[in-house]
């Protein structure tokens, strides 16, 4: 396959999540079962998504909500359904599962050029109910993670304007300061930086601050990444300081400004 054909695929590709969106979009403000995830957003954001899309991905027993807007075939195709078959009371049948069922609020991940590679879902679950089943805070269809940074589409121009980049560790995190005005951040997704997406931020900056989440692995994550790329180029970790916000989506929202990081 070449450059050509490549960014073809991709493009497709990205089109069709953007058409999965955009019926979960509708489900999300227009059907009654999405308002568990409106009431959980509202939570969580100030005041917009600031240019951060959201929609609404059914659980298994409600996929047709979404299937009579897209098609089976395309679902499966970009690994958000599966058919299997099942046996109840004796009788086998074929049925549908979705790959993002219990992970309801939905979001697009882009790579650098604002293409559709991956559809993130969180779940909406109390954290102890998704403990209990073992289920994890956040689910994505499959892509090369380790590749990309969230977020990077919408910050890069800010980090070019600030000179620097903060790295946090989720979605939320980074939406969250996106829209309280701190827009050079991206989310690993994660705990570790790989050496990809530490020469993607090095061609927007040559400061990298780490914001990751105040725990241990948090922490010990940190610590790793200083040590591993100090000295290729300027990073530097922010001191919590005995501070009992979680993550940075916590810090942001108790109204800490991160501004003296730029």
């Amino acid at each position: 396959m070449n450059i050509q054909q490549l960014s073809n695929r991709i493009r497709a590709r990205s089109e069709a999540f953007a058409e999965v969106m955009s019926a979960s979009y509708s489900l999300f403000n227009n059907h009654l079962i999405a308002e568990e995830a409106k009431e959980y957003l509202g939570t969580r954001l100030f005041n917009s998504t600031n240019g951060f899309s959201f929609g609404y991905f059914p659980n298994n027993e409600h996929i047709n909500l979404l299937t009579q807007y897209i098609d089976e075939q395309m679902l499966c195709d970009l690994g958000l359904m599966y058919k299997k078959f099942v046996n109840d009371g004796g009788i086998s049948y074929l049925t549908n599962f979705c790959t993002l069922s219990d992970h309801n609020l939905i979001m697009p991940y882009c790579n650098l050029n604002g293409d559709i590679i991956a559809l993130v879902g969180r779940s909406l679950l109390p954290d102890e109910v998704r403990e209990h089943k073992n289920i994890p805070k956040y689910k994505n269809t499959k892509f090369h993670k380790s590749l990309n940074l969230f977020g990077l589409n919408k910050a890069k121009k800010h980090i070019l304007e600030k000179e620097c980049a903060i790295i946090v560790e989720g979605q939320f995190d980074c939406i969250t300061c996106h829209n309280a005005g701190f827009k050079n951040v991206v989310a690993l997704g994660g705990i570790s930086l790989t050496k990809f997406q530490l020469y993607l931020l090095l061609r927007y900056t040559k400061t990298i601050y780490l914001l990751l989440d105040n725990d241990a692995a948090g922490k010990k994550a940190t610590d790793a990444i200083i040590k591993r790329y100090s000295t290729v180029t300027t990073v530097r970790s922010f001191d919590w300081n005995g501070r009992c916000e979680k993550d940075a989506d916590e810090l942001v929202r108790s109204g800490y400004d991160l501004t003296f990081l730029m």
